[in-house]
């Protein structure tokens, strides 16, 4: 756990402490005096300032000694993306369809999977868990160049109203449908897709220990046991920052954040977003097109395309104001 959130839990700590004091039926019930809660809720405030202090000097000491924390890169990304983890995971699904899975290939297939939908996807690690079967078996393949919307209707931000989209291609949507015919392990009446090891539902946390377990074992295979820690935060600010960072607009912003969930103004609340959903799937597309280092490439070419426009219309104005004028006369 980051020293910040530690600092936020006690300080929420100190604030309900706090409002325990004001509260006479649950301090009876705790048989504990509002002067003592009030001494608690001071303790955890003042702890959670001083954390802060402590944050700040141990970053500047490892600063200091060259033991810089390592950030998550959208190069990192492109190259799990890039990696062969995934398509091993397609062709485990594959050998499933003959044979059955052990136990251990299948909980490395749904970990495979929960990665690649988090970091392509920028969803909340305890939404994904709660896609359904149904909703993946049933999805339409997408027409070409475009993305099939699977749609998850249990998730944070449901009650206000929030789309939860997943966004697959053609070849990723029938990676989870295979999945979903011959791997998946769900006991009866757990509608989901990705389940815990006993076949129940998987709770948020285990979810984000299978993210964290499928990185592990992808520095491990790779060599590069100094990249940082993952989650599903981390991927999710990632996405945000690169958006900023290179240059999208504050409408793909706002759209982005649409997709991802992140609370919006009232006003938002009520916007139409069946009829933004291809355009919420052009911005997931285009964080992930940034990722993949092409996006500088295709900015690049376009500027020299637009340059060398500028040359021929320039060279052609030239060529237009010189008809009709007559050279001056070389004769006396």
């Amino acid at each position: 756990m980051q020293p910040q959130s530690v600092k936020l839990y006690v300080s929420f700590v100190g604030t309900f402490c706090q409002w325990l004091s004001g509260s006479g039926k649950w301090l009876r019930y705790l048989q504990i005096t509002a002067g003592k809660m009030e001494i608690i809720a001071n303790v955890c405030k003042n702890t959670a300032k001083a954390l802060i202090s402590e944050v700040n000097k141990n970053m500047l000491e490892r600063k200091a000694l060259g033991k810089d924390e390592l950030l998550l890169t959208p190069e990192m990304i492109r190259n799990y993306i890039d990696s062969d983890r995934f398509t091993q995971a397609v062709n485990q699904i594959a050998s499933a369809m003959t044979k059955k899975l052990n136990n251990t290939m299948r909980i490395q297939v749904r970990d495979t999977l929960l990665l690649y939908l988090a970091m392509t996807n920028f969803r909340r690690t305890g939404d994904v868990p709660h896609l359904t079967k149904e909703v993946v078996l049933t999805a339409k393949a997408p027409e070409e160049g475009e993305k099939a919307e699977l749609q998850i209707f249990r998730h944070k931000e449901a009650k206000s109203g929030q789309v939860c989209s997943l966004w697959v291609d053609e070849d990723q949507l029938v990676t989870l449908q295979n999945f979903a015919k011959y791997v998946c392990w769900a006991k009866p009446g757990v509608p989901y897709l990705f389940t815990a090891a006993s076949g129940q539902e998987l709770s948020s946390s285990t979810a984000s220990k299978a993210l964290k377990s499928e990185w592990n074992k992808y520095k491990t295979a790779t060599n590069q046991e100094h990249l940082p820690d993952i989650t599903g935060n981390t991927l999710r600010h990632l996405a945000t920052s690169t958006a900023r960072e290179k240059g999208c607009s504050r409408q793909e912003q706002e759209l982005l954040a649409m997709q991802m969930s992140h609370s919006l103004a009232t006003a938002d609340k009520y916007y139409d977003q069946s009829r933004r959903a291809l355009e919420r799937m052009a911005v997931t597309d285009k964080i992930n097109l940034m990722y993949s280092g092409k996006f500088q490439k295709e900015k690049a070419k376009a500027a020299a395309e637009g340059d060398k426009k500028d040359v021929e219309s320039t060279s052609s104005s030239d060529t237009d104001s010189s008809e009709g004028i007559v050279p001056p006369s070389t004769t006396g």
